[in-house]
């Protein structure tokens, strides 16, 4: 069977060494510093693969994200406003005082990451996976989540005031002391929820 994962160096297509995400070019070199200088200086930001990597403070304000791999990581203090996501994975990773507000987000995932003091307000995040994340005071507000799922989440201490639920699925999720007034809450599906 062929080999068909490549090196997570951007732009490098060379396969990775063993037990490595870089291929033998690249493994000594400084990769979380390089990515951290790739992401800053882009403006469009394709095909990228940086899993496990922990950022901090950055600024990617109005950036484009396609199609990229962020599966494992830590984002810490960083601001994303403005920016557009498509297509991009965030799964099982850590979000702490992240500023994502009027974004635009399509078919990307968030699962079982863990989300906390992030803003979400005034974005769309349309067809997005938050399945069993955990996040706590967070606002979500005056946002459009249309057909995104927080299935066996758990949401503390948050709002979604003012949102679009159309065909949200919070079915099995764990919420305690979370607003969503002025959301059109029946249009959203709530059954079997754990609803505190």
């Amino acid at each position: 069977m062929f080999n068909l994962e490549r090196c997570s160096w951007p732009g490098c297509h060379h396969a990775p060494a063993a037990d490595s995400r870089l291929c033998p070019e690249h493994i000594d070199r400084d990769f979380a510093g390089e990515m951290t200088r790739y992401l800053s200086e882009n403006e469009i930001l394709r095909d990228l693969c940086a899993p496990g990597i922990d950022f901090n403070g950055l600024r990617l304000e109005n950036k484009r994200f396609i199609n990229c791999y962020f599966h494992h990581s830590g984002w810490e203090d960083c601001r994303f406003d403005g920016s557009r996501f498509q297509m991009t994975f965030f799964d099982d990773s850590r979000f702490v005082k992240c500023s994502l507000q009027k974004i635009n987000m399509l078919h990307c995932t968030f699962s079982e990451s863990h989300i906390q003091d992030c803003s979400f307000k005034g974005s769309d995040i349309i067809s997005v996976n938050m399945n069993k994340i955990k996040a706590r005071r967070c606002d979500f507000s005056e946002s459009d989540f249309y057909y995104s799922r927080f299935i066996g989440s758990s949401v503390k201490d948050s709002s979604f005031i003012d949102c679009n639920l159309k065909r949200v699925d919070f079915c099995l999720s764990r919420l305690k002391r979370v607003s969503f007034r002025y959301s059109n809450v029946e249009e959203a599906y709530f059954q079997k929820e754990k609803r505190e």
